[in-house]
């Protein structure tokens, strides 16, 4: 990828878009926990596991990232859309 006339490395990471989403609401503490429903809460306890797991992989790329100078970035099936990819 070029940024200004440089070439600049990237490495990307291709998520569903309700995983990326639940990974900001838990960096924002906006997670809610579902009030009824044992399929709901197994489903949620699932998806807040993901996202941690998520958050803290991608937190280590980005880490990991810098010290390379590489950029690292995260694409859903939003940015494919808009692509037609």
């Amino acid at each position: 990828m070029r940024v200004n006339g440089v070439l600049k490395q990237v490495v990307v990471e291709v998520k569903p878009k309700k995983e990326y989403n639940m990974v900001i609401a838990l960096n924002a503490g906006k997670l809610s926990v579902p009030e009824k429903g044992t399929k709901k809460l197994k489903n949620f306890e699932y998806d807040l596991k993901m996202a941690y797991k998520n958050k803290q992989k991608w937190e280590t790329m980005i880490n990991w990232c810098n010290k390379k100078g590489y950029e690292f970035i995260i694409i859903t099936e939003d940015h494919l859309k808009m692509f037609s990819v």
